[in-house]
């Protein structure tokens, strides 16, 4: 009916999509995000969950992608910084062995996640076109000098990368 069912104070402006994530498992959802300095999880009643909020370890400069490897909601939260991409547990904490990768310019979108014969590929697009392939860890799969248009989906984007890599 538009009414106003809560609000909630949070520390600076959201930066990048609010996302909406069933982090238990059980067909409840909550709502994921990140400011500049903070990473939250809300359930729907606008009530932090667990650990949250997380304080960031660098200054995010763009919002939070998802990803669940093995849809086993064992989530990781990658988030973009001036010193590189963050990775966080589902418990709000920085994921020990994560690289924390760096990208020439500041990443654009959201960081997207494939797999292709088993190898899973972690792709990031910073605002100059280029991309960056990463592992699980956040090491370097691969590497592209070639740049593109701002790539809005991952069929988008195997369609262009097979284009400037061979896959085994």
């Amino acid at each position: 009916n538009g009414e106003i069912q809560w609000k909630k104070k949070i520390d600076n402006p959201i930066l990048g999509e609010i996302k909406n994530i069933d982090i238990f498992g059980n067909n409840k959802y909550q709502m994921i995000f990140n400011t500049a300095s903070k990473l939250y999880l809300l359930d729907i009643l606008g009530r932090n969950v667990s650990n949250f909020p997380a304080n960031l370890s660098s200054k995010a400069n763009n919002g939070v992608s998802v990803m669940d490897y093995d849809n086993n909601q064992n989530f990781r939260f990658l988030i973009p910084s001036v010193n590189g991409i963050m990775s966080y547990s589902k418990s709000g904490k920085i994921v020990v062995g994560w690289a924390q990768p760096t990208q020439v310019n500041s990443v654009l979108g959201d960081i997207k996640h494939i797999v292709i014969n088993n190898l899973d590929y972690i792709i990031a697009q910073d605002k100059k076109g280029r991309l960056y392939f990463y592992n699980r860890k956040g090491e370097e799969r691969h590497s592209a000098n070639a740049t593109f248009g701002k790539i809005e989906n991952v069929q988008n984007l195997c369609k262009k990368w097979r284009t400037i890599i061979s896959i085994r």
